[in-house]
Parts: C-alpha cells; sequence; structure tokens
C-alpha cells in the first residue's frame, strides 16, 4: 500500500476518534486540569513507535483500505443496505434472511479463500469471522430481527491482536478484581459517566471518565495511583469509549494533556460513526473546533513521545475481548442502529453498550443507549443480558426500559447521576421496577464507590 493511502486513513481513524469530545468553558481552578497550549505543534505521522517498557501493546496494524466493494455478495434475502461505519469499516446489510441463506454465505466464503477465525453462538444469534490477505470479514445473523450483517474490516484483529481477540483463558492473577464508579461532580448539568475496573494482573480499564476541564483526569489519575499494586506506572490495559458526548469522554483529554507520562495506556477501544456521519450528528461542531479535547487527544495519540504507541482498536458487536482477566463482551454499537441511519444524528443511538465478566461475576454497562436500542438488545440477547452489576443507560434518566432490566436482575446498581436528577427521574417506571425490585443502590453525587468484583462487598 503507498504510503499516501496508510497516512491518509490513519489521519481519518485518528481524526474521527476525538470528534465526541467538546469543551468545558468552565473557570479554572486548583483541581482544573492543565491544557497544552495552543502554540504547541505535533508532526503527524503513521510510523509505529515503540511503548514504554511498562506496556506490552503490539504496534498499530497496518491499515488497507477497504471500500463497499470488497463484501462478497450475498445472495438471498431483501432490501440490502451499504453502510460506512467509519475507519475504513464498511458493512452490507440484508433483510428477511433465513437462516439456511446465512448458512450457504458462511460456505461460499470459504470457497472465496475466506479462513474462518472464530465461529459464537449467542441466544440463537451468529457471529462468524473470517480472515484473507490483510482484511477480515465478520458475518453475523440476529434470529429475531431476520438480519444478515457482512462486515470488512481493514485489518485481520485476530492477528494485529491476538493477544486479546481469541483468548478464551488468560492467566488468573494474584489481584483482587476492583469496579469503581467515580463521583465526576456536578458541570452545572449533571454528573459525567466514569467508572474504573482493576484487573486480575492488577492493570485496569477506564470507561469513559466524565467531563474536561473540571478534574476529571486529575481525579482518574488519583485513583489509579491509590489502587496500583505494581511498582511502576499505572497500566491502563483498557480505555473504553462508550460515544461521542462530552460529560463521557473529556477527561481522557485531560489525562492526555496533562497526564500521559503518568500512566501507561495500552488501548484504547471505540467505535464512532463514520465522520461524515459525525459532521451532521450532534456534536458536528467540535470536529473544527482547534482548542477542544479532540485536538488535545488526537495529537498525544499521534505523537510518537507521548501514546504513539497505544492501540486504538473498533470493536463490533459479537466480539469478546479477553483483557488481562477481563472478559469484554460486545452487545451494541452504532452499526446495530444503521438501519435507521437518521436516528445516528443524536449520538444516544451510537452508544456502545458490553458486558464485563471477572472473578465470576459481571458487569452490563449501557452507557446512553436509546429506548429503542434498549429494545433490540432485549429481544435479541434475552437472559444473556443477565448481570450482578447495572449501570442503567442515560444516567438513569431517559431511555431506560423495563424490558431490560427484567433480563439483567443485577444485585447491585450503580446510578452515574446527580442526586437531583435522581430525584427527577426516580419515578419513571424503569427505574421505579429497579428501586423497588433491588436492594443495593450507589448515586455517583454521594461519593465515589468501590466494590470487590469477587463479592460485590464495598472497599472501604
Amino acid at each position: 500500500m503507498k504510503s499516501k493511502a496508510l497516512m491518509s486513513l490513519f489521519l481519518v481513524a485518528l481524526m474521527i476518534f476525538m470528534s465526541a469530545c467538546s469543551q468545558n468553558e468552565g473557570n479554572a481552578d486548583e483541581t482544573t486540569d492543565p491544557v497544552l497550549p495552543e502554540t504547541e505543534v505535533f508532526e503527524t505521522t503513521a510510523e509505529t513507535t515503540t511503548a514504554p517498557e511498562e506496556t506490552t501493546a503490539s504496534p498499530r496494524p497496518e491499515l488497507t483500505p477497504v471500500t463497499a466493494e470488497d463484501i462478497p455478495y450475498f445472495s438471498g434475502g431483501m432490501r440490502r443496505s451499504d453502510y460506512d461505519c467509519g475507519d475504513g469499516v464498511y458493512a452490507k446489510i440484508v433483510n428477511s434472511v433465513f437462516e439456511s441463506e446465512y448458512r450457504t454465505y458462511l460456505e461460499n466464503l470459504k470457497t472465496l479463500g475466506y479462513t474462518q477465525e472464530s465461529e459464537r453462538e449467542v441466544e440463537g444469534n451468529f457471529f462468524y469471522t473470517f480472515s484473507k490477505e490483510n482484511t477480515a470479514l465478520i458475518a453475523s445473523y440476529f434470529t429475531a430481527e431476520k438480519v444478515a450483517r457482512i462486515t470488512v474490516l481493514p485489518y485481520n484483529p485476530y492477528e494485529a491482536y491476538s493477544d486479546i481477540y481469541g483468548v478464551k483463558d488468560s492467566a488468573e492473577g494474584a489481584v483482587e478484581p476492583l469496579i469503581t464508579m467515580v463521583n465526576t461532580g456536578n458541570n452545572g448539568a449533571d454528573t459525567g459517566m466514569s467508572y474504573i475496573i482493576r484487573t486480575p494482573q492488577g492493570s485496569f480499564i477506564v470507561i469513559d471518565g466524565g467531563w474536561s476541564g473540571i478534574g476529571e483526569g486529575k481525579k482518574i489519575r488519583n485513583l489509579l495511583r491509590e489502587q496500583n499494586t505494581g511498582d511502576g506506572l499505572p497500566v491502563i490495559a483498557a480505555w473504553i469509549l462508550t460515544h461521542p458526548h462530552a460529560d463521557h469522554y473529556g477527561a481522557i483529554a485531560d489525562v492526555a494533556a496533562a497526564y500521559y507520562d503518568e500512566v501507561v495506556l495500552e488501548r484504547v477501544i471505540f467505535n464512532y460513526l463514520s465522520e461524515e456521519m459525525l459532521a451532521k450528528s450532534d456534536v458536528s461542531k467540535v470536529l473544527d473546533d482547534s482548542t477542544s479535547p479532540y485536538n488535545v487527544l488526537k495529537k498525544t495519540l499521534d505523537a510518537p513521545k507521548k501514546w504513539g504507541y497505544t492501540q486504538i482498536i473498533k470493536p463490533h458487536t459479537g466480539d469478546i475481548l479477553n483483557i488481562d482477566g477481563v472478559e469484554i463482551d460486545i452487545l451494541y454499537t452504532h452499526e446495530d442502529a444503521a438501519i435507521d441511519v437518521s436516528a445516528l444524528e443524536y449520538n444516544n443511538a451510537a452508544s456502545l453498550a458490553f458486558k464485563t465478566s471477572v472473578g465470576g461475576k459481571s458487569a452490563l454497562f449501557l452507557g446512553d443507549s436509546t429506548s429503542k436500542n434498549m429494545l433490540a438488545m432485549a429481544k435479541r440477547y434475552g437472559s444473556h443480558l443477565k448481570s450482578d452489576i447495572l449501570q442503567p443507560t442515560h444516567h438513569g434518566r431517559t431511555h431506560g426500559k423495563i424490558e431490560v432490566y427484567s433480563l439483567v436482575l443485577p444485585e447491585v446498581v450503580l446510578w452515574d447521576c446527580a442526586l437531583s436528577s435522581y430525584k427527577e427521574y426516580e419515578k419513571q417506571d424503569y427505574n421505579q421496577y429497579l428501586i423497588k425490585n433491588f436492594k443495593r443502590h450507589y448515586i455517583s453525587e454521594n461519593g465515589t464507590v468501590t466494590l470487590s468484583f469477587k463479592t460485590l462487598e464495598e472497599i472501604k
């Protein structure tokens, strides 16, 4: 592949990654995270850099551009549509598909030279991954919807990220796994969403992180230090970003600006809309904002001496990632909502939903999933949604659905919201269902709370 083509695709991926963070314009105080000066210049490069000694992250893969034309023809079903998933990933969605037609397609792929990498069934839904040369193909079938989705990736994750893809059993580790809901304060509107999981290996998985500009980056840095069991810098094995709204991602940009050299960031995991779609969405204004956290993080990820070593991973529905003993089950991405493209102009519809499992317990993270997405997950997954810990969608405000919560049946409910918001929405039927049927509830504004992921007991 020519170097100019590689450079172009890499820059698109980085720009899309940062498009969701909007700048907080509040007054700075002693807890505010500093921001990189606007005069600082970074060289844009697609070259792979060496990670610090503390990290085991592998280099970013070389990308082979793909288009919708690279998707092998699906002969069955009706109403085919192509969808640009962003970052050089394309999908074809086929409706009214019989399972037999899907099975025939799987066999045809093998005759076309595709090698099967994985297969998985979840409540009658099927996810098969194939590779061919420098690309991968995910063939998914959703039985309840009778929909097949064929997704082509510009790299093979089973080769590029073999340390987390296809890993069924990782080393148990001697560290007690923890889950922390971080009190993200009140930004004049509501608390953001910020969670930290400590893995059995002593590394961390950060989920979203909250607002920028109000001290959340510093708070995360301090919590990682407190819970770190190693002698070196805290290792963030993965920072997962659910969707592009500032109350969810702002903090990662603050960490990028002020504390990039105080942590080791092995992976950033996200699945954003294409840049074209983002430009039409409710976060479009940050695309051209040179002072937004978008640009701060972009520069840091692109700087060889900062986070240039960090893997950038785009997960897809049906993926299972195993990160230092924590299993991450990807349940929903914006690719699932692509049939109704106009809905994606509201980025809650693009929210990533996933389930984490470790120590015999599990936690369901819904981000800001919309009610339509919630109902789709309930119909698709059924009892597979059962989890010990629940993060109610959209901070417990709108979008909640009893149909989902009655399948989750959590022992613990973590409300990432302000007390005022909790009281405003507690009479909603979906919240009343949680309040009346489950005993243990924690509200973010009441303070940061840490639980053992093995016993679910609170760690004081």
